[in-house]
């Protein structure tokens, strides 16, 4: 696994001090999604989920 080097790293990539921030905290969060829009749009067309390699993952 490779560390992202957009996501915030104590002691690599934050600024001194970013623990006091104060309201600007939110700046240095991680936030973790999923995108799973795809599987949505294919619901509203009625799609079958479609293998992209058989089993491959």
């Amino acid at each position: 696994m490779v560390k992202c080097p957009a996501c915030p790293h104590p002691g690599c990539n934050l600024p001194d001090n970013w623990e006091k921030a104060g309201p600007l905290l939110f700046l240095y969060a991680l936030f973790i999604t999923v995108n799973g829009n795809f599987k949505l749009k294919g619901k509203e067309r009625h799609l079958k989920d479609v293998e992209l390699m058989l089993g491959w993952g």
